[in-house]
């Protein structure tokens, strides 16, 4: 046998191999991966159209977090399940009016100079009224002022003298001793009252005053 023989030979049991492949181990019982015939992607696959998730959240971005990553809810101790707040805040009760300062002699209880200081709170207790109801003190002499007080006023409301003290002829509030207060408007809130004391004379040392 010369070699083209051969060669004649090798090439026909080459090609038998081949078509014997094609025929059994493709499409026989012992193919693992079977050909799946292409569909046709004009018609919907069988059982409907897939479902697809909302347009709005994107099926390729949507993220689902391990339950371990999950925050903790803090519950309040007192009301359980409930969140932990701040609890509301009460407002700050209102301060009361410091009392208004009164400089006098040390007088023991029962002495006119111990009842002249008495006498002056009574007097700052009626600016106050009357602050209350027009917004501000009067302004001017003791007798202008107490015209106001008793009535000469934008609502005519008398809100003076204060009890068991007395006005002399012109119309000014004496003090125990018979003399009259001085009264000086330090601002719209706070009038200055001075009296006297037993010397009657003013602006010495035993002079009671208020602001």
């Amino acid at each position: 046998m010369n070699l083209r023989a051969i060669a004649i030979s090798l090439a026909a049991a080459f090609a038998g191999a081949v078509i014997v492949w094609l025929s059994f181990g493709r499409n026989g019982a012992g193919d693992e991966f079977p050909e799946i015939p292409p569909q046709d992607e004009s018609r919907p696959p069988a059982g409907g159209p897939p479902s697809s998730p909302p347009e709005s959240v994107p099926s390729a971005h949507l993220i689902v977090r391990p339950p371990e990553l999950e925050p903790a809810r803090i519950t309040s101790a007192v009301v359980p399940g409930q969140p932990v707040g701040r609890p509301p805040q009460s407002p700050a009760p209102a301060k009361a009016a410091p009392p208004l300062p009164l400089t006098s002699p040390k007088a023991a209880p029962g002495t006119a100079e111990h009842e002249a200081t008495a006498d002056l709170e009574n007097v700052q207790m009626m600016f106050r009224d009357y602050r209350t109801r027009m917004g501000g003190n009067p302004v001017g002499t003791n007798a202008e002022i107490m015209k106001a007080i008793m009535g000469d006023n934008p609502v005519q409301a008398r809100l003076g003298p204060p009890a068991g003290q007395t006005l002399n002829e012109q119309g000014e509030l004496l003090d125990r001793w018979g003399q009259r207060y001085f009264f000086h408007q330090l601002s719209k809130d706070q009038m200055e009252i001075r009296s006297a004391g037993a010397d009657r004379q003013m602006w010495t040392g035993d002079d009671v005053v208020g602001k």
